[in-house]
């Protein structure tokens, strides 16, 4: 399975030889491109370099998410408060796979499908509070450099993400090119959302080691080819791999649980597909599941 990548700024300008990468070191080039967006007042460029060269320094951490876990994930009621959207890093990339991907619109007859969100903590300066980041790619180019779509949400657990979604102003610069649509926005806010409540199940999270290890690992588990992946800059998970779907399988479901002391922590559990009739294999599962316009058992 062959998953989009995220195109630094640093690698597009590199390709298109407009800079000598045997002068400029990548992070000698990120700190005068900041200074160069400083000087300009070019807030969002400022940003968008600042999250790519944290990103890099933490050796480019990546969710590669498997077609089949995708529609589970894009069931999470959005009247959840925001505190819950905890990145588990503070720079994460979340890539789509290039095949069989549901996560896609459309824009003046064309289709666009979703390809990476760059995931990122960040901190709301206009209301002194804590912030998570979306930098979508969808793959809106200008010559080689990748368009991509931000929306920074304030998440100090006020409101809920429904509410939070629309409520921070967008740049000018939105309102040109394709748009997309505030659906397709709200499920990239799902599949981030829901992925961050993701419980550490060893069946639905998996660590992407290196190629050479790959069969090695899957037999015997040993956290070593981990850390050797790690070692050589390769730091990434698949998140629901051994997911399958057929007709006679039903789909595996996202269900959301309140744990801890007083029940007030939510974790999300994936409960695989098993073997049903096929009359019920669309049924909604009940419980704690959430669906839009639901609200999660108590």
């Amino acid at each position: 399975m062959k998953f989009h990548d995220y195109h630094t700024l640093y690698s597009v300008y590199k390709q298109a030889g407009l800079f000598d990468a045997n002068h400029f070191a990548w992070d000698v080039w990120y700190q005068m491109m900041r200074a160069d967006a400083a000087r300009l007042g070019d807030r969002v460029s400022m940003s968008q370099l600042g999250l790519e060269f944290n990103w890099c320094l933490a050796k480019q951490p990546y969710y590669n998410v498997w077609p089949a876990i995708i529609p589970p994930l894009l069931k999470l009621n959005l009247a959840l408060s925001t505190s819950y959207l905890k990145p588990p890093k503070e720079e994460l990339l979340i890539r789509l796979p290039e095949e069989r991907n549901p996560l896609h619109f459309d824009w003046n007859g064309t289709a666009y499908e979703i390809h990476t969100i760059l995931l990122v903590r960040l901190h709301i300066r206009d209301r002194n509070c804590p912030g998570v980041g979306m930098w979508i790619d969808y793959g809106e180019r200008l010559g080689q450099q990748p368009i991509l779509t931000y929306q920074n949400m304030v998440c100090d657990g006020a409101h809920s993400l429904e509410e939070e979604i629309t409520s921070l102003p967008q740049h000018w610069g939105a309102s040109y090119g394709v748009q997309m649509p505030l659906d397709t926005l709200k499920d990239c806010l799902r599949l981030c959302c829901t992925l961050c409540l993701l419980e550490n199940d060893p069946t639905v999270v998996t660590a992407d080691v290196l190629n050479n290890d790959k069969v090695k690992f899957e037999k015997t588990g040993d956290s070593k080819y981990i850390d050797k992946a790690h070692r050589r800059g390769k730091v990434g998970w698949n998140i629901g791999m051994q997911m399958t779907v057929s007709p006679h399988i039903r789909i595996p479901h996202s269900c959301l649980f309140w744990t801890g002391e007083g029940r007030r922590v939510p974790v999300i559990k994936i409960r695989a597909g098993t073997v049903v009739h096929r009359s019920k294999i669309e049924k909604i599962p009940t419980g704690h599941f959430m669906v839009d316009g639901g609200t999660p058992d108590e």
